[in-house]
Order: structure tokens, then sequence, then C-alpha cells
């Protein structure tokens, strides 16, 4: 039974390094493609820019894309767009995807 348990652990192990890997390698394609996208038709590129630019919140994945760091009094989880923001919360501004000198995507 332990010889069992040890094959069904390791087949489970090698799934969850597959799932991992497969996820990773999706989010690295996409987000290529939306740099590409980005380069190429910045006009169109720049309003689903502005629609994900709310949902980074990490202070260095911001500061990684030429992002405005958020003020401390945005909670971390900002609301996913069509939620509402929590009581004394503010959504960033996007103001900086205006000027396309300042869209780090397109430079």
């Amino acid at each position: 039974m332990t010889r069992e348990r040890a094959a069904h652990e390791a087949r489970m192990a090698r799934l969850s390094v597959q799932s991992r890997k497969a996820d990773a390698h999706r989010k690295i394609v996409l987000g290529g493609a939306l740099l590409a996208f980005s380069r190429l038709s910045p006009d169109e590129a720049a309003p689903i820019l502005a629609a994900l630019a709310p949902l980074i919140v990490r202070r260095c994945d911001r500061l990684a894309l030429g992002l405005p760091v958020l003020s401390d009094d945005v909670p971390s989880s900002s609301p996913l767009p069509g939620q509402e923001a929590p009581a004394g919360a503010s959504r960033p501004s996007l103001d900086f995807l205006a000027d396309e000198g300042d869209f780090p995507w397109t430079a």
C-alpha cells in the first residue's frame, strides 16, 4: 500500500509542476501579445491597458511597468471592474495613460 501511495504522490507532484509551468507559459505568451499589440496599435491598446492597470496593485509590479505606485489609502486588493470599492477606498487615477510619452508599453 505504501508503494502505491508513493507512486500516487509522485504522480500528483508531477501534475502540479506541469500545471504551474503551463500557467506560467500562458502568462508569458499573453503578456508578450499584449506588449506587441500595444506597440502596433497604441490607441486601441490604451483602453485595455487602462482597464488592467488598477488590477496591478503590488508596488514592485507597478514600478516594473512604470505605473505610479498606489497611495497607502488604496487597499492592496482593489475591486475588480464592476465591483464596488470598500468604504473610504478610491480607485487609482489613470491620468498617466493620457500622455503617450508616459505610456510604458509603447516606448
